[in-house]
């Protein structure tokens, strides 16, 4: 398979969810040219029911989009709804929000699934307490501000960042 040098390398990615502990499933998905996966809740989080949630990621390796494949009759708090589906907002792109706070491919694919994988388990805290985000992200939580407004990070959150990238 020949990708485009922008695009998710999904035979890649697909390699990489079959050695990690988020992943129960990763499949190439041709039609898409994406990848296919069933994410599991931390395993602590198993007796409560958390759900193993079903993501598609595909577009660009710098940006990729990661979409809900199913999911649509439950309530999606920190999320884009497009008219081809859910995704996931996982960080804004761009100048606006720190590089620190942001995915990028060199932080590898392990990284990714978690913070997926996070964001997964804070969308079902926050159906089981009434829509409320339980922390502080990226960007501020989405009760936090106005669709389309951007507000800095906190320090808190910076410095968690900082651990994060260190991991610490």
């Amino acid at each position: 398979m020949i990708w485009a040098e922008n695009e998710v390398p999904v035979k890649r990615v697909v390699e990489a969810a079959a050695a990690t502990r988020f992943i129960e499933d990763a499949r190439v998905n041709p039609y898409f040219k994406a990848v296919d996966m069933s994410i599991l809740p931390p395993p602590e989080l198993v007796p409560a029911g958390f759900p193993i949630e079903q993501v598609r990621i595909f577009g660009e390796l710098a940006n990729p989009t990661v979409q809900m494949i199913g999911g649509r009759h439950r309530a999606w708090v920190h999320v884009y709804r497009w008219w081809w589906g859910i995704e996931l907002c996982l960080w804004t792109p761009g100048p606006a929000e720190p590089s620190l706070l942001q995915w990028v491919p060199s932080d590898g694919w392990e990284q990714l699934f978690e913070i997926i994988q996070r964001h997964l388990v804070l969308e079902e805290v926050a159906r089981r307490d009434h829509g409320r985000w339980p922390v502080e992200d990226a960007h501020g939580t989405p009760d936090d501000y106005s669709p389309g407004e951007y507000r800095p990070p906190t320090k808190k959150a910076l410095a968690s960042a900082r651990r994060w990238r260190s991991g610490q």
